[in-house]
């Protein structure tokens, strides 16, 4: 008959439950792990009760000493086994001071006197410390999410920007035609495009037309005309064709419709770079500019090349 060995279930359940223990005490150990503040506070306090229990010592043995020698003058005679039994009597007289409650009280608070102060320095030091990084940490961090922020906005703007130029690819602006109280702005365009630029325009090719800005009250310089065409080749064929309107009479003038952006833009440097700017003209929403020593530089609505 074979033996089989028998499992011992609460010796694994045992070597188990060991493992478990061990485990806990190696994560409880890793979650606490020893500072420098508290073995600073641990080795300081250490150092001060047996500072002020040698002190204790020194001045109580002293003073047993004195009276010691103070009874033996007096009595004129020698007292055997005093250097004997000095040891046992310091030390009774010790654990006599440890047994007294005021003793326990005024060590106590020389104790507490000697390491609140070092305690409180090294406190306030660690906690500014910490709250100082804390706050640098977060104020580069909210820095940092403040500039991402403005370049997405930024970018958001450049995008919508692009967008409304889009929208104005088909309109053009007409300028210096005279204004009258009567008039029918679509006969207007097309007849100053058929006279003026040979390009015949029928009502059908116009979305819609119609002057800029309220009616003046007294006549004056006219308001501009603003044309959305039907086609965008029709619109084109119409803007390469603006060169003949000069030396027309009255003086007029076709620009495209820019965004305020763009057309902010175009100004600015129409009025404080001339000096640098040779010729300036836009196509499909973008600026051009020819430099005085003839380089070419095309701008989008948020780039100024001077600065």
């Amino acid at each position: 008959m074979s033996h089989r060995p028998i499992r011992d279930e609460n010796l694994g359940i045992c070597k188990e439950q060991q493992g478990r223990e061990r485990e806990r005490a190696k994560k409880k150990q890793e979650m606490y792990p020893k500072t420098p503040f508290t073995v600073l506070v641990a080795v300081r306090w250490d150092l001060s009760s047996l500072e002020a229990a040698w002190l204790i010592y020194r001045v109580k043995r002293s003073a047993l000493l004195s009276t010691m020698q103070r009874d033996k003058r007096q009595s004129g005679s020698k007292q055997p086994g005093v250097s004997e039994n000095l040891t046992d009597t310091v030390c009774n007289h010790i654990d006599a001071l440890f047994q007294d409650c005021d003793f326990i009280t005024k060590i106590t608070k020389l104790l507490v006197d000697s390491l609140i102060d070092p305690i409180k320095r090294v406190i306030t030091d660690s906690i500014t410390e910490s709250v100082r990084n804390s706050l640098k940490f977060e104020i580069q961090d909210t820095a940092d999410k403040l500039n991402e922020l403005k370049d997405k906005f930024s970018d958001m703007e450049d995008t919508l920007d692009e967008q409304e130029q889009y929208s104005r690819r088909n309109c053009l602006v007409l300028f210096g035609v005279p204004e009258n109280g009567q008039e029918n702005v679509i006969d207007v365009v097309m007849r100053t495009f058929k006279n003026n630029l040979n390009v015949v325009v029928q009502p059908g090719d116009i979305d819609r037309t119609h002057r800029l800005g309220p009616k003046a009250i007294k006549q004056g310089k006219p308001r501009g005309i603003i044309i959305k065409f039907a086609h965008y080749h029709l619109r084109d064929k119409v803007y390469r064709a603006k060169k003949l309107l000069k030396g027309a009479t009255p003086k007029m003038h076709i620009l495209e419709s820019l965004t305020s952006k763009r057309a902010k833009l175009l100004d600015d440097l129409r009025k404080n770079y001339k000096d640098k700017i040779a010729a300036s003209w836009t196509q499909d929403g973008r600026i051009y500019l020819l430099t005085n020593n003839n380089q070419r530089h095309v701008l989008n609505g948020v780039q100024l090349l001077f600065r």
